[in-house]
């Protein structure tokens, strides 16, 4: 599948979600990848599934403590401590089933990969869209 036909297809699957869940809004819980080790955040992720998520939102870990705050700047120090890299959380994002998974990241770790090799990543791991702050 091309980057381009990926993307349409997680548009279809966030759309999916929303029109799915007969409520007014999709609930779609955050999960820091690789909290609080990577089997750690795929067992939560999981947990999300099972207990009816309809998105996950799939945080990649990096050290931005005005940004992201102090309960999210503590998750993703210790995701880093515990080894946590772009590629494992990419590889949580493919292996967590039911919901669909959507990427949260501040700028810097896609910046770090270039723009469209890190779009494609994201595509082939199933990520349906990503928040880059």
């Amino acid at each position: 599948m091309t980057t381009v036909g990926a993307q349409n297809a997680g548009v279809e699957r966030i759309a999916a979600a929303f029109a799915g869940s007969g409520k007014r809004a999709a609930l779609m819980p955050y999960l820091m990848g690789g909290f609080p080790d990577l089997p750690g955040s795929l067992r939560i992720g999981e947990a999300y599934a099972d207990g009816g998520a309809d998105l996950v939102e799939l945080g990649v870990p990096f050290s931005d403590p005005l940004a992201d705050g102090p309960v999210i700047h503590a998750a993703a120090t210790r995701a880093l401590a515990a080894g946590a890299n772009m590629h494992e959380i990419l590889e949580a994002a493919r292996r967590i089933t039911g919901p669909s998974a959507s990427g949260s990241e501040n700028g810097k770790p896609s910046s770090m990969m270039s723009a469209p090799p890190s779009t494609a990543a994201f595509a082939s791991s199933g990520v349906s869209g990503s928040a880059i702050r």
